[in-house]
């Protein structure tokens, strides 16, 4: 016996040993990971204050600085001062920026120590020559990387980082960072310390601890039979019961409150594995015997939701979980034993969940349908009300007085600012509604940006606002939806024009970022955007205080736009200041370069030139139109292009019969026809082969996202309702 306690004594202490050594490496490691951490902290740190210095210095500062080969001393302290104020509070010994000018590497600004701001010396103004300089930097300017570089000189041991940067003209240049080695030494020593208490802390607190359990092993021993009781209670009040099905003999038995929740007693209770089948609903008994033959084969746990009847005909749902837990000398399961779980209230909230989400759905669709009637039915009269007004603007034969022209220019701009309302309210809806389907494709960044440029131009004249595009590299292509990238462009252009000042500009550039994206910013020379507005911008319907301003908007354009980036896997964001203009930029990710399909070369950068020959417009064209003033709209349009004899069909029915009678050179489809719709019609003249090379304009107040899918490959073009008549022009042109 006394050996026996020896040895025990021997065991245990082993195991404490073991326990000791477990804890000393626990500690170990925990440091080590601590240390890796504070690294990465002080690494993230340094790359904060080298991206920050862009920020501190004056706006546009290398732009501005490059073309120069000196600054006022005046101008070089003031820039000296606000880095050095920055790492004064940032823990960083040094912030500054280098180029590489004439094969040299120069700074264009540093910061300075408090020493050397008062002595005035040691201090590197714009363009000193940085004299240590390695190999290692020079090739940094080669590679143009993200890099931390060691050194040691006169004053210390530090550690570095070069994060290279863009300015507006392109100019590259590298914004550099330090912090002395002897700060980070001693962050870890005070880690390693503190390590060290709590490891020893810890030990002190188990070891008191194990001891202590010994000591209680006793006492717990005698309140296991305690436990099992109250095991027995947590299973009644968790509704868990319990059965136990033996192979052999067929028993089945059940924990008492199964039976009792099933209205029996327990003498009266199935006793036989078929006699409780016998009870469970007809459309789950298959079930249930493949869950039993699958628990049987694999030993389990297997799971299944199944109804069983009580005694009064009601019906339950229940969850039954059974595992293998005895098996013969063959292997052959022969005792199974698992639980039951009442889940009938669970069931109850499913199917009403299902009823409730059948309900949104429905309720969406009508909103879905509500929006879309709405948009046709305003649409309909805005398009009388815009095209005749155009058509009185710029009517040759008889033109309008210099008044009668002011005034129709006021009905003009009020209807497309009313069209402008619908189109916004419509996307911002569809994209709650999680109807905006995003088609990812390649695109050439630089055909988005001059098309755009030749859709805003009006605008930005009429503002007195010049356009310059910064970027000319055509080599950059984005993965982007091309119509959802042009109303981005255009939305971001239009705000920029919109809250310009007159006589001002508007500049778009985009660069490659280090996450492989493309940056596209949008910079206006306007009134910016105050600071306690910003947390405002991305809102919907919040026009910053410009309600009441001549300046047209809903506030809704810029939630579209961001919700739009978002969709294609980009970020925007944008940087003001007040009374001197805002940036807005957007990144989306860079896509394989491919050659230019849109040609927008010189005929788009000519934004005036849209004139064609007129050989083309010498043709009959067919309008199948149902809407009587409509047809005039597009007879008025045609009435002083004597080239063209427009034919005119009220349905869809009309129109296929003067088609089989007489060739026309183009056709103008309206989509919501009586019967037959606009895009049957086309789909029979495209099936057949007389047919299927004339082109099919497609002129309708059909503008959801759906009617676009519906219209896709079918249409050779696409014109929406109000009808712009230049863009009518343009595409008559074309075809």
């Amino acid at each position: 016996m006394i050996f026996q306690k020896s040895q025990s004594n021997l065991y245990i202490f082993i195991a404490f040993i073991f326990y000791l050594i477990w804890v000393i490496g626990y500690a170990c490691f925990s440091f080590i990971e601590e240390k890796k951490m504070i690294y990465q902290y002080l690494d993230k740190q340094l790359e904060d204050a080298a991206r920050t210095i862009p920020l501190i210095l004056p706006n546009n500062y290398h732009h501005q600085a490059m073309s120069a080969d000196e600054q006022t001393e005046i101008e070089s302290m003031a820039n000296i001062s606000k880095l050095s104020q920055y790492t004064a509070k940032n823990n960083i010994s040094f912030i500054y920026t280098l180029i590489l000018k004439n094969n040299r590497i120069v700074f264009t600004s540093s910061s300075a120590t408090k020493v050397a701001l008062e002595l005035g010396q040691d201090i590197n103004t714009y363009f000193t020559l940085y004299n240590i300089a390695g190999a290692e930097v020079y090739q940094l300017f080669n590679t143009r990387q993200k890099s931390f570089l060691d050194y040691s000189d006169q004053w210390g041991k530090f550690r570095r980082v070069f994060i290279p940067l863009y300015s507006d003209d392109g100019t590259f240049y590298f914004s550099v960072a330090e912090m002395s080695v002897v700060y980070r030494d001693n962050l870890l020593n005070k880690e390693f310390y503190r390590t060290l208490i709590s490891t020893i802390l810890f030990l002190l607190v188990t070891t008191l601890t194990y001891f202590a359990s010994v000591h209680n092993i006793k006492k717990i021993t005698r309140k296991l039979a305690e436990n099992e009781e109250r095991l027995s209670l947590g299973l009644n009040i968790s509704k868990l019961n319990w059965f136990d099905h033996n192979i052999l003999t067929g028993a089945f038995s059940v924990s008492n409150d199964y039976y009792k929740l099933l209205g029996y007693e327990s003498i009266k209770f199935y006793s036989i594995l078929d006699e409780w089948l016998s009870s469970v609903h007809k459309d789950d008994e298959k079930a249930v015997l493949a869950h039993y033959q699958t628990c049987l084969e694999t030993g389990g746990p297997c799971t299944i939701d199944y109804r069983i009847q009580t005694k009064e005909g009601k019906w339950l749902w229940f969850r039954s979980i059974a595992k293998v837990v005895e098996r013969d000398k063959t292997n052959s399961p022969t005792r199974i034993i698992g639980s039951h779980l009442d889940i009938t209230h669970d069931k109850d909230n499913e199917y009403q969940l299902k009823l409730s989400a059948k309900e949104a759905e429905k309720a969406n669709q009508a909103k879905s349908e509500f929006l879309s009637s709405m948009s046709h039915e305003l649409r309909t009269p805005l398009n009388a009300i815009l095209g005749f007004s155009q058509l009185l603007e710029n009517d040759l034969n008889t033109p309008l007085t210099k008044a009668q022209k002011e005034k129709v220019s006021y009905v003009i701009t009020a209807g497309n600012h009313l069209l402008v309302l619908i189109n916004e309210v419509l996307s911002l809806s569809a994209i709650e509604a999680g109807k905006t389907n995003i088609s990812i494709e390649t695109v050439s960044l630089m055909d988005a940006v001059y098309e755009s440029v030749l859709l805003i131009d009006g605008l930005a004249k009429k503002k007195e606002v010049t356009i310059n595009i910064l970027t000319k590299d055509l080599t950059f292509c984005v993965s982007a939806d091309y119509v959802r990238l042009k109303q981005i462009l255009l939305n971001l252009l239009s705000n920029a024009i919109k809250y310009n000042r007159r006589g001002g500009s508007v500049n778009i550039g985009w660069f490659l970022t280090d996450n492989d994206a493309i940056r596209i910013s949008i910079s206006d020379t306007g009134i910016g955007i105050p600071l306690k507005n910003r947390e405002k911008v991305f809102d919907a319907f919040n026009r910053l205080g410009r309600e009441n301003s001549d300046i047209e908007g809903s506030g809704v354009g810029l939630m579209v736009t961001k919700n739009l980036v978002e969709l294609m896997h980009g970020k925007i964001d944008f940087k003001s200041i007040e009374n001197k203009g805002t940036t807005f930029w957007f990144e989306l990710p860079l896509a394989d370069q491919i050659n230019s399909s849109t040609q927008l070369t010189d005929a788009l950068l000519n934004i005036d030139n849209n004139v064609k020959s007129a050989d083309k417009l010498k043709r009959s064209i067919l309008y199948v139109e149902d809407n009587p003033i409509n047809q005039q709209l597009i007879e008025a349009f045609f009435e002083n292009r004597k080239e063209s004899k427009l034919y005119l069909a009220n349905s869809a029915e009309t129109g296929w019969d003067m088609i089989s009678k007489q060739v026309f050179d183009l056709i103008l489809m309206d989509i919501h026809l009586p019967k037959m719709n606009g895009i049957e019609l086309t789909k029979r003249l495209k099936g057949l082969p007389n047919f299927k090379n004339i082109p099919v304009i497609a002129v309708t107040a059909a503008v959801m996202e759906q009617d676009f899918n519906d219209a896709k490959g079918i249409f050779d073009h696409y014109l929406t309702k109000p009808i712009n008549m230049s863009e009518l022009d343009s595409v008559l042109q074309d075809y």
